[in-house]
């Protein structure tokens, strides 16, 4: 059973890598280091809601809530405020819930499929299963967007058995996971235990999910890991605060970040 644990060790290498085409591309996303500029953002996202600009945001029930009732002030859309992890983006493509491909970011429009390496990576579901208590039903497509990454601790033992060895230590757990997903052989992938965390959707069958939140739970319930640091802010103060509080908890977790992502949560 190719879904089977027995097979995360890893099978033969591979000749060489396909280039596969994305369903849907894999965009970049906005930079800022400005608490101006995520001020400025968010008031342009509240003009855009008033106008019906942006697609209808109000329609799944929140019209009633866009007034704020103590203040007299336009509340602006749902945003989710998530860990942006400093990884290798890939697209795991599951087909009647079996992992079909895994595939890098590449130039956006097409990548490479590191199928073969992903395979071994534990977190990863090979088959989606949902909880004995979940009422999600496996979708006939559901393509997951998320990053792989070398967890700190594993980056540890790495370096550590290198130097031992007489090796070059790696320089960061980035480029270290990088190169990783890029070797045509899968066992080393499997000796390095990478880790995945999901923060996004490519093609999907209709219906799914609406939203960013009900993704996660959604992709939780069928086994599907994210960072579970996810916050929701309905204001731009709200959101600088969440940020404030992640900078000084990130430095706790176990694997390595670059920033927050905060976007809207209503697809």
């Amino acid at each position: 059973d190719p879904a089977s644990p027995t097979q995360r060790v890893g099978g033969d290498p591979i000749d060489g890598f396909r280039t596969v085409r994305h369903a849907v591309p894999m965009l970049s996303i906005e930079n800022t280091y400005s608490e101006a500029e995520v001020r400025e953002w968010y008031q342009r996202m509240i003009r855009l809601t008033q106008t019906g600009d942006a697609g209808g945001l109000f329609d799944n029930g929140d019209a009633e809530d866009a007034q704020d009732a103590a203040t007299g002030r336009t509340k602006g859309p749902k945003v989710v405020c998530d860990p942006k992890i400093d990884g290798v983006a890939l697209s795991l493509r599951y087909e009647k819930g079996e992992l079909i491909t895994a595939v890098t970011r590449g130039d956006g429009e097409k990548g490479d499929d590191v199928t073969h390496a992903v395979r071994t990576i534990r977190a990863v579901p090979l088959r989606l299963q949902p909880n004995k208590d979940s009422k999600v039903k496996v979708p006939d497509i559901l393509e997951v967007r998320g990053e792989a990454f070398i967890p700190l601790a594993e980056f540890d033992r790495i370096n550590a058995e290198r130097e031992h060895a007489g090796e070059e230590p790696f320089m960061n757990p980035r480029n270290a996971c990088a190169g990783t997903l890029k070797n045509l052989d899968p066992k080393i992938a499997a000796s390095r235990r990478l880790g995945f965390l999901a923060h996004g959707r490519g093609e999907m069958s209709d219906g799914f999910a609406t939203g960013y939140e009900q993704l996660l739970d959604k992709m939780a319930a069928l086994g599907v890991p994210s960072a579970g640091a996810a916050d929701y802010a309905r204001s731009a103060d709200d959101i600088i605060r969440i940020i404030d509080r992640f900078d000084k908890a990130r430095r706790d977790l176990d694997y390595a970040t670059d920033g927050m992502v905060v976007r809207i949560d209503d697809f």
